[in-house]
């Protein structure tokens, strides 16, 4: 009892229909999975072990959460620089981007011909 070319194929191929997709979608989610690991673990723990896939349960840390979503007001983490300028004190963006950026006799410019680096487009 031979069995012909297409049947072959399809039993072959309905077999590993399964196991492929199977493949595809860990290769697809276990770097998310990752990411959500990585992110409730502290960062002391994930430099000595980043191989980890299962984090203990003393291990979760939630204050990683709250350092990332904490106010961007507040001053103790981004202070007031003693010298903060506006960029019209330099003559607005359209002087300072000719005065360093303009290919022909910007600052940069410069810095590149003497470096021997092409400033033309």
């Amino acid at each position: 009892m031979s069995m012909s070319r297409d049947a072959v194929e399809r039993r072959i191929l309905g077999a590993l229909r399964p196991i492929v997709i199977a493949l595809l979608l860990i290769v697809s989610v276990f770097p998310f999975y990752y990411m959500v690991v990585l992110s409730f673990r502290p960062l002391e723990s994930v430099l000595q072990d980043p191989g980890a896939l299962w984090p203990s349960f003393g291990e979760i840390d939630w204050g990683t959460y709250g350092s990332v979503l904490k106010s961007v007001d507040d001053p103790q983490k981004f202070p007031t620089p003693k010298q903060l300028f506006q960029i019209d004190e330099f003559g607005g963006w359209k002087a300072v981007n000719d005065k360093f950026f303009d290919p022909d006799k910007g600052v940069m410019a410069e810095i590149n011909k003497a470096k021997g680096v092409s400033t033309g487009g």
